[in-house]
């Protein structure tokens, strides 16, 4: 029987799509990421792909060094990979852009800067020319619009002088101005150009949020009471924008559909005293931190009205608590930092919810070949279940949707290649039962000497779990890339 006819294959290419259910929080599996030689780092943000970018302090160069975390969590650094001196990587695409700031000269503070996929490195202009001024770009969206801030005179200590909020578009620099006061910082923008960021006034020095358009230019985000503040932390392409806001003098975990408006406050999670919405999806779900009476911080989930603690949602505790949820993705997967341990020091870790895929190496070389190892958890509730894992040669978004559920694979003639042939090179293992763990193990082989024109190409995985006698869809795996290199 084709593949092609199974009610797993089917209900992902849209045939059996049935009403999706009101939306629980998933389990999730942990992946440690360690930073460059086991040195402390601190990842900030990640892209489809469950790449993770951030810096740490580099003992040897004395500087701060930027750093990119694979999707399988290995760790490699701006200094090692580009020759940076100073640096730092704050913000990736889903393409792999990275935008952060860097200096090669040892005479030269750091720059804003672009890394495309390509390794090309473009420093961007500053407000005060090119002599001693620190400047860093924090985000860039899809068209290539960048946002960050620049100080407004030559010096290598911006704290000590006024700074505005500023983007790049093509290269050309535009300042946002502040709120009034000396000190602005541009950290999102999204597909409409509207940017984010936080900025102090004429009358206070400390930072408030802002939002800016390019109809309305740059206000405060509307508080929650007169006498109150709002901090913004992200916003999705629908211009929600989350953060928090403040109540009397404690802030809450809120949202902005409308800037311009008192804010939405997220549930309290029981035993919080304060909280704080650090990211939001394209779906609306948040994830942060709320703040115990203790003054330690948990890491929280926002979804559908209700509040989780992160950390309970694992099947598998960690010996350490999840302090705060730092960035998610659009295929769920949440960056969270843990809190300290004298056991373990500092800790961070990328949640996968289940199902979930992991892949690793991240690369195979086409002239020398090799394997990546694919590993399928779907969580002891899929025990027994039947898997399909599928490839696609052409990216994750928009995926199929089925069911309630997104299968991030853009169907091409390699996803149909291997929905038809499934346990055939080169690809092993990709259609069974799941074990009474509800786990498999899978394997994509590239043999040696393989077309050259395959260099270049990233290929995406995953795979659908379903009910092994009624075909009901249980669940669809996050992507796992890997990128074919010379």
């Amino acid at each position: 029987m084709s593949v092609l006819r199974t009610p797993l294959v089917l209900a992902f290419l849209g045939v059996l799509v049935a009403p999706s259910a009101a939306q629980s929080p998933p389990e999730y599996e942990a992946r440690i990421l360690q930073g460059p030689g086991g040195a402390p780092a601190s990842p900030l943000r990640i892209n489809c792909d469950g790449v993770c970018v951030g810096d740490f302090f580099n003992t040897s160069l004395f500087f701060y060094d930027g750093v990119v975390w694979d999707a399988a969590g290995a760790p490699s650094t701006l200094s090692d990979d580009y020759g940076f001196l100073e640096s730092g990587a704050y913000a990736i695409r889903d393409d792999g852009t990275i935008v952060g700031s860097g200096s090669m000269d040892p005479t030269e503070v750091s720059h804003a800067i672009i890394i495309d996929p390509g390794g090309g490195v473009t420093t961007l202009p500053s407000l005060a020319g090119d002599q001693g001024v620190v400047s860093a770009a924090f985000d860039m969206n899809d068209a290539g619009t960048v946002v960050g801030r620049s100080a407004l005179v030559a010096t290598p200590f911006w704290l000590s002088v006024p700074n505005d909020a500023v983007m790049w578009e093509g290269g050309v620099l535009t300042s946002l101005g502040t709120l009034g006061g000396f000190l602005g910082d541009a950290r999102h923008v999204n597909a409409s150009k509207t940017v984010i960021g936080s900025s102090n006034t004429a009358t206070s020095d400390f930072a408030r949020g802002f939002v800016w358009d390019p109809v309305n230019g740059m206000r405060e985000i509307t508080p929650a009471e007169p006498a109150g503040f709002g901090q913004v932390e992200d916003l999705n392409d629908q211009d929600v924008i989350c953060g928090s806001a403040t109540l009397g003098a404690t802030p809450f975990a809120c949202i902005w559909p409308d800037p311009d408006q008192p804010p939405t406050f997220l549930p309290v999670f029981p035993g919080d005293v304060a909280s704080v919405a650090t990211a939001i999806d394209e779906a609306g779900m948040v994830v942060g931190a709320g703040t115990l009476a203790t003054g330690e911080t948990r890491a929280r989930l926002w979804l559908n009205g209700v509040a989780y603690d992160l950390g309970a949602l694992l099947p598998e505790r960690l010996p350490f608590p999840l302090a705060r949820a730092l960035d998610l993705n659009e295929g769920g997967q949440i960056l969270v930092s843990a809190e300290f341990t004298p056991a373990f020091g500092f800790v961070d870790v990328v949640l996968t919810p289940l199902p979930a895929l992991t892949g690793s190496p991240a690369s195979i070389s086409v002239g020398a070949g090799g394997t990546q190892q694919l590993g399928l958890n779907a969580g002891a509730g899929a025990a027994s279940a039947l898997y399909l894992l599928l490839g696609s040669a052409s990216g994750t978004k928009p995926g199929l949707a089925a069911s309630g559920f997104v299968l991030p694979l853009n169907p091409d003639a390699y996803f149909f290649f291997t929905a038809n042939s499934p346990n055939t090179p080169p690809l092993a293992g990709s259609f069974g039962f799941l074990d009474g763990a509800g786990k498999a193990q899978a394997a994509f082989s590239l043999p040696p000497g393989s077309p050259p024109a395959l260099v270049g190409l990233t290929l995406h995985h995953a795979y659908g779990v379903a009910d092994a006698v009624t075909g009901a869809i249980l669940g669809a795996s996050n992507a796992a890339p890997l990128a074919l290199v010379p």
